[in-house]
């Protein structure tokens, strides 16, 4: 258990280094310079790197069948 929370600790340390930029289309993503830590954070969490990106830039409602993706802002992001 405590090796489990410090993997844990230690993935949302890293997640505390990643930094955001706005991109053209609207939404964010996150600085070339911060992908090794956003790498590092997903590997700690044990999910994909994409994945986790995506949780962190955008929402996905799904209500009535019907998906709605909403980008977030910067401020959101981070």
């Amino acid at each position: 258990e405590e090796l489990d929370l410090k993997v844990i600790l230690s993935g949302v340390l890293s997640l505390g280094n990643v930094v955001f930029e706005p991109q053209e289309s609207g939404g964010v993503g996150v600085c070339p310079t911060a992908m090794g830590w956003l790498k590092a954070a997903a590997g700690q969490f044990g999910v994909q790197e994409e994945e986790l990106l995506s949780c962190l830039t955008c929402t996905l409602s799904l209500t009535r069948g019907e998906s709605i993706r909403r980008l977030h802002s910067q401020q959101q992001a981070e």
